[in-house]
């Protein structure tokens, strides 16, 4: 359903296999036709989009610019797709640029033996490394590559012209190493892709290629980092890349600065003075799931056990190819 949030700008939910469920994608009637955020690939997010342009007017060949706030397939996997149907030029920050070029599948089989090794620190299962792979072949062509011609990268502070506004480009690492928000510094709103959301505390993902080590990326940190960037900006109104726009942007940051910190001391007192691994100690927090449950809370443990140790909370080591957490 195509529903208008501002002049010109018209918010399009799109499903989703998977919590939350649906994601955002927003159209801005304009004289460049441009989308944010594609969604995830599959016929039932192409004709809700593509009726959402009808309603405008429009046909999905008249987009001419796609721009991504971060490379997870649930907000560029249509994107292919749509430029195949149109002349549209996709723009992201260009640290996702080697996801948005490469296949899910293929950059499994590259790196297999990096993921494994790391996911073997993490002290996971066999079973769920096998649950893992599973998602992985499942959602492929929910996330088709881009070639190299369609793409166009961004930089921070980089302005992007509309004809009722101009948006500015702001990296906002966390989500993402990529991640970015398009901020209208005068009128106070902003695109902010799952920086910061209604509805949950966003995390950073444990994703499949933001360098090697992963572990040198600490996602949290950065969030953290972007979020209080974010406080500075002042912006009156959130459009988020899930669930409904909101405002009192304030509000919202603190909760997410509260829950960490609640977070924080509660994966302390887990740990003691005793050695645990990321798994053993996501089994505790989130008691009485199944392994394959709490695979989706791994992300959020790894986060902040990551911040911990940056903030000299923790130390961490690993010993027989797994990591050990322990409080200085």
């Amino acid at each position: 359903m195509l529903k208008p949030i501002a002049n010109g700008i018209y918010r399009v939910e799109l499903p989703l296999a998977w919590p939350p469920w649906i994601v955002n994608s927003y159209i801005i009637d304009d004289s460049s036709l441009t989308l944010i955020d594609a969604g995830p690939g599959g016929e039932e997010a192409l004709e809700i989009l593509e009726n959402a342009l009808g309603e405008l007017g429009y046909s999905i060949k008249e987009l001419e610019r796609i721009i991504l706030t971060h490379a997870h397939i649930d907000h560029y996997g249509l994107g292919n797709t749509l430029t195949n149907f149109s002349s549209a030029k996709v723009f992201f920050h260009p640290y996702e640029k080697d996801r948005l070029l490469c296949r899910m599948d293929r950059y499994w089989k590259q790196n297999q033996k990096k993921i494994c090794s790391f996911f073997d620190e993490l002290d996971l299962p066999e079973e769920v490394l096998r649950h893992f792979h599973n998602l992985v072949s499942q959602y492929n062509n929910l996330a088709l590559p881009f070639t190299s011609n369609q793409v166009r990268e961004l930089s921070n502070r980089q302005k992007i012209h509309f004809d009722r506004f101009t948006l500015e480009v702001i990296h906002l690492p966390g989500h993402s190493p990529g991640h970015i928000a398009l901020c209208d510094t005068k009128k106070r709103f902003i695109f902010s892709g799952d920086l910061l959301l209604l509805k949950s505390l966003p995390c950073p993902v444990i994703d499949l290629d933001w360098g090697s080590p992963w572990v040198q990326y600490k996602g949290l940190v950065a969030q953290l980092g972007s979020i209080k960037k974010l406080e500075t900006l002042k912006v009156k109104q959130v459009f988020p890349g899930h669930w409904e726009p909101f405002n009192q942007t304030g509000y919202f940051i603190n909760q997410f600065l509260m829950g960490t910190a609640k977070f924080q001391k509660e994966v302390l007192s887990l740990i003691g003075r005793e050695e645990k691994t990321v798994y053993e100690l996501t089994r505790e927090a989130y008691g009485g799931m199944s392994d394959m449950a709490i695979f989706n809370y791994l992300p959020e443990m790894f986060g902040i056990l990551s911040l911990l140790v940056f903030q000299g909370k923790l130390l961490a080591e690993v010993r027989g190819g797994k990591a050990f957490y322990w409080a200085t």
